[in-house]
């Protein structure tokens, strides 16, 4: 189900602000694409890099679902609408809340009407995580049309809450209202969320907390993150970054150490 909510919101964030360190972020390439089969799953975006050579071969993947699609099929291949349903999916490293990844699906994702692996994937809801295992069957205009034999679901899931929030943190922040930037992004965290999503969450909620001025702060959170979701390299050098400016100006951002207690006076007679 397409959230208009999320669309409203990604079309008021700027492009040029919306990944996570404010830069244009280049498309991935993957390796050579015999690498490919030498791995149980692989990221979407590295099937993408070189189709043509994946033509025929069985690959798994994982997605993040949009929703059931629509078969425009003008190339007479097998994936005809009375025999298959077609999926929308981003790729697991998709970044939602940046608004051309949101808006550009990927689109070629074939099931076939009443196999084992239809039913749940029909009645799957928008962002859940599945590991997609298919035949890579057409390569039509530089994408791969997949034929989906099994998938599995995994426990966790981006939810539209979350996301929401994620857009908000990244509009207040380009608007500089750190405070409230860092609230929205706290806000984001949760459970159910990808280790990966809710280290980014993590980051930027301790980067607005930084620029308004609460390091301190900004460490604590972003160390009882680094606990809980496991340390990553961006969170490694922040922390470490932090620390030592917190090392070589203690008394800016360090409340003052509480003076010792007098010890018992001895009075002399």
């Amino acid at each position: 189900m397409k959230s208009s909510l999320i669309c409203a919101l990604l079309l008021a964030l700027p492009v040029f602000a919306q990944t996570e360190d404010g830069a244009e972020k280049k498309k991935p390439r993957g390796g050579w694409w015999g690498d490919l089969f030498a791995e149980r799953t692989v990221e979407l975006s590295r099937l993408l890099d070189r189709p043509e050579k994946l033509r025929g071969h069985t690959v798994s993947f994982v997605v993040q679902l949009r929703g059931r699609g629509r078969i425009d099929n003008p190339f007479h291949t097998r994936f005809e609408t009375e025999t298959y349903f077609s999926l929308d999916v981003w790729g697991d490293d998709g970044e939602l809340w940046v608004r051309e990844v949101y808006e550009r699906p990927f689109r070629y994702l074939f099931v076939k009407r009443g196999s084992e692996v239809a039913r749940p994937l029909a009645a799957a809801p928008e962002y859940s995580r599945w590991v997609l295992t298919g035949e890579v069957a057409e390569v039509v205009k530089g994408m791969p049309w997949i034929d989906i034999g099994s998938a599995r679901k995994l426990a966790t899931r981006l939810d539209e809450p979350s996301l929401v929030n994620i857009v908000k943190g990244y509009m207040l922040r380009d608007l500089k209202r750190w405070d409230a930037a860092a609230s929205a992004f706290h806000a984001a965290d949760g459970v159910t969320l990808p280790r990966p999503v809710r280290a980014m969450i993590a980051r930027e909620e301790a980067k607005a907390l930084v620029r308004g001025g609460k390091m301190t702060l900004a460490v604590n959170r972003l160390e009882a993150a680094v606990r809980v979701v496991g340390e990553d390299p961006r969170s490694a050098a922040l922390l470490k970054a932090w620390r030592a400016r917190l090392e070589r100006a203690p008394s800016r951002h360090r409340p003052p150490k509480p003076s010792p207690k007098p010890g018992p006076v001895n009075k002399s007679r």
